[in-house]
């Protein structure tokens, strides 16, 4: 299979073979930073 990425209007196809598990030493916020509430 494959995933699409949208990313600054740019669309990248990538292959199943080349997506891999990383696995973080400390929590990783997901949120942009422009999203946050107050």
């Amino acid at each position: 299979y494959v995933a699409i990425f949208d990313c600054d209007g740019k669309q990248q196809l990538v292959y199943k073979h080349a997506i891999s598990t990383i696995i973080p030493v400390r929590p990783v916020s997901i949120l942009d930073a422009s999203e946050k509430s107050e």
